[in-house]
């Protein structure tokens, strides 16, 4: 009984710990359910008999774009696209009848963003013991990439097989997966008789040539070349070809693809130039002129050695290309367009004139000539084309228009030298004395003398006529100059001042200048006198406000830049660019701006302006450029030659209140008795003692009688039968210390050479101030 009892107890455990061991394994495979439910890789859904979800996966969901609150009251049916609603109830019903528990579909499911996703459906009946269904579970992948992908496919194969170029695609592994119509008929093979035969390599005749194609696209590189192409039945094609590789989305090479053209007619063509080439080698290739035979579709047979000579081509590059190819897009929609209807019509054209364009793209000018050809059965045959070169031509006349207008330029600047010249010796004499003593009128007169307002206005007249002669002389390029080193930044600094109170506020004035110093011999006064003509001409320009820049910087013209401005010698300049945001030119304007008394600003311009910058700036052997555009403001570019030393005159510190009296004694040689007598009243007036001669005859006469010391010599410089210097010269062979100063309105290169003062030549401009005049005699005396 006990034993029984026993038994019975242990077989009662056994039963509950089978039935533990069972619940266990049931909660761990529900478990591996759930997370591979959960985490698959594709939409799972589970739904009951009329297909209303019961569980969604988090793929689908993501897919689809809803929240499983949002899709758990909705059928599958509530989110098939409508076009795809017929065949789903189909198949659904099938299953329903029993024919089958399981279908598959390729449909569309309409996103919650109104988005499309195309699925592969594989949907499965539970049925119960009664065949009744209980729930549908199915499985979606997500294909709408593959369909994208495919539709590309589709539409890339459909442009292969429409092209007349023979195309092949190949795996890696050399196995031929596609081969469009052309490549069929091409070659004789389709994609199961090549793979048969050997693949890609049976079709070349040249081993290696094809190999190296081949390697070269599976490594990832493109080939490109001519080869022999053997058709399967032995005939041999001359094709062009070239192979490239085909990637992936990560860009690995998985293929190749490899396209043909039948160059057959271009070879044939190749063929009957050599055949003709012997006949007509010698006179054709040693005419003087360009020469090429076309055929009757425009496309080179041969050209002689001058075509390629001038052209710049090798044969082999142009032979059956379109002539057309080698002319200027503006040539072919107007010369040709007009020529070609006529010589279809007249059956010639005679010296038409085109531009072409050579290989290194220099565009030329040609005069074209050619006459049509027929066949024996009247049928367009290939003609030859007569080209003259007329580039040299044209940029000769081009030239000699140029130097002509340059001649022109040169002449009308001669002949304001020469009015210059001939009206500043007099008229800088004239302005003399009526500056100068008008200076000694307000100097004597109280500060209440009403005359005093009368005498400001004569100097204020004689002042412009002063400055007007000047700005004659500069630029005829009369002006005397006296070149020493000269930094342009010291200049441009010293006027900045000036430049802000004379341009108008709404005018903003950038001052750049250069941080590298490089020196030019220059006159620093005229180099002033540029800046502020320029300047006031640009402020000008800008009546509405704009910016004005003035730069320094140094700068090396090369010998390129120098061969297209026959004026420039190449070397190291310092260039000054003034530009402005204003108005701008037109190129009509902008070719006469240096023209001497051109002015765009009516009665408010004297036409001087930029005739003077002009003149300093060749003066100083520099160019100037201007750049403008209407509405686009204008540059003006100077370019001085730089000086071969850098050194820079040091700046003379004036003291506060100079004193430029002197007790020395002046021998005073002037013809004009005026500018004589000023000159005499200016010197005594600050305590010299004044021997006055009215030429060199006298002062030399004045100087044997006179007993004393003579400390100066202050001369006119162009004087009746005995200069200045000639003078001076016959002084030093007795008195050897006595130092000169020379007065001029015109100097007449008596002093100076191209109007650069001989080398320790004293100089003072007429007419002068009297501070100009004392403080010039004061510093030569103690010089």
């Amino acid at each position: 009984m006990i034993a029984c009892l026993v038994f019975s107890i242990g077989r009662r455990r056994r039963a509950e710990d089978a039935l533990v061991a069972r619940e266990a394994a049931l909660r761990e495979s529900e478990e591996r359910f759930r997370l591979v439910f959960k985490e698959a890789p594709m939409g799972i859904a589970i739904t009951d008999p009329d297909g209303r979800f019961l569980a969604i996966n988090d793929y689908l969901l993501d897919a689809l774009r809803y929240s499983l609150e949002e899709l758990t009251p909705l059928t599958f049916m509530d989110i098939t696209h409508p076009d795809d609603l017929a065949e789903n109830r189909a198949l659904v019903d099938a299953v329903r009848s029993g024919e089958t528990d399981v279908y598959e579909l390729e449909k569309r499911y309409l996103k919650k963003d109104g988005g499309i996703l195309w699925g592969r459906i594989r949907a499965t009946a539970l049925r119960a013991g009664d065949g009744a269904i209980r729930h549908w579970v199915g499985t979606i992948e997500d294909i709408t990439e593959k369909r994208r992908h495919k539709r590309q496919m589709d539409r890339l194969i459909q442009a292969l097989e429409s092209t007349t170029e023979g195309v092949g695609i190949s795996e890696e592994n050399g196995n031929v997966i596609f081969l469009n119509n052309a490549m069929r008929r091409l070659s004789g093979y389709d994609i199961d008789t090549l793979n048969h035969a050997g693949g890609p390599p049976v079709l070349y005749r040249e081993d290696e040539a094809a190999q190296e194609a081949i390697d070269a696209a599976f490594t990832g590189q493109t080939w490109h070349g001519e080869l022999t192409l053997v058709r399967r039945d032995g005939e041999t094609v001359p094709i062009e070809a070239s192979a490239a590789p085909i990637r992936d989305r990560y860009g690995n090479v998985i293929g190749a693809i490899g396209v043909h053209r039948d160059i057959s007619d271009r070879k044939a063509a190749e063929r009957e130039l050599r055949r003709s080439e012997e006949k007509y080698r010698e006179l054709y290739q040693q005419a003087p002129v360009m020469l090429h035979t076309e055929d009757p579709e425009g496309r080179l047979l041969e050209v002689n050695d001058q075509w390629l000579q001038t052209m710049g081509y090798a044969r082999e590059e142009v032979i059956g290309r379109q002539a057309r190819d080698f002319l200027t897009e503006e040539s072919i929609q107007n010369e040709l367009k007009a020529a070609a209807p006529r010589f279809h019509t007249d059956g010639f054209i005679k010296d038409e004139p085109f531009r072409a364009t050579t290989r290194d793209g220099a565009v030329i000018d040609v005069l074209v000539t050619a006459f049509s050809k027929t066949g024996p059965a009247g049928e367009p045959a290939p003609y030859t084309v007569s080209i003259r070169d007329m580039t040299d031509f044209i940029r000769a006349e081009e030239e000699k228009a140029r130097l002509e207008r340059q001649v022109v330029r040169s002449q009308k600047m001669e002949a304001v030298g020469r009015l210059a010249g001939g009206v500043a010796h007099d008229l800088n004499n004239l302005l003399t004395p009526i500056l100068g003593y008008a200076e000694l009128l307000i100097i004597e007169s109280d500060a209440g003398d009403l005359r005093r307002e009368s005498l400001d206005q004569i100097i204020n007249a004689g002042t412009r006529a002063r400055d007007l002669v000047s700005q004659l002389l500069a630029f005829g390029r009369k002006q005397t100059l006296e070149y020493k080193p000269l930094d342009l930044n010291r200049p441009l600094n010293g006027l900045e001042k000036l430049l802000r109170r004379t341009i108008r506020e709404d005018v903003h004035l950038n001052i750049v200048p250069s941080a590298i110093v490089r020196t030019v011999l220059a006159d620093s006064g005229q180099i002033e006198q540029v800046i502020m003509n320029l300047a006031v001409n640009a402020a000008d320009a800008m009546p509405g406000g704009g910016r004005l820049t003035i730069e320094i910087l140094p700068f090396k013209l090369d010998e390129e830049y120098a061969a297209t401005h026959p004026e420039v010698t190449p070397g190291d300049h310092v260039m000054l660019a003034v530009s402005d945001t204003g108005c701008g030119m037109s190129e009509d304007i902008r070719s006469q701006i240096f023209e001497p008394f051109y002015t765009t600003k009516g009665k408010a311009g004297t036409g001087l302006g930029l005739a003077t910058v002009y003149g300093i700036v060749k003066q100083h052997g520099g160019h100037i450029w201007v750049y403008s555009e209407p509405g686009k403001g204008t540059t003006f570019k100077i370019y001085l030659p730089a000086a071969e030393s850098s050194g820079v005159e040091n700046e003379r510190v004036e003291a506060e209140s100079p004193d430029f009296r002197g007790v020395e004694t002046i021998l005073l040689a002037e013809d004009d008795p005026q500018v004589r007598e000023i000159a005499n009243d200016i010197l005594t007036r600050q305590g010299y003692a004044v021997l006055s001669a009215e030429n060199g005859t006298e002062a030399l006469e004045l100087l044997s009688s006179h007993d004393g010391v003579i400390d100066l010599l202050l001369t006119d410089v162009v004087m009746p039968e005995m200069n200045g210097k000639e003078l001076y010269v016959k002084v030093l062979e007795k008195h050897p210390e006595m130092r000169v100063l020379y007065m001029s309105g015109y100097t007449d290169n008596v002093i100076a050479h191209h109007g650069v003062l001989d080398e320790g030549v004293e100089f003072i401009q007429k007419p002068f101030t009297i501070q100009a005049l004392a403080e010039k005699v004061r510093n030569v005396v103690e010089k």
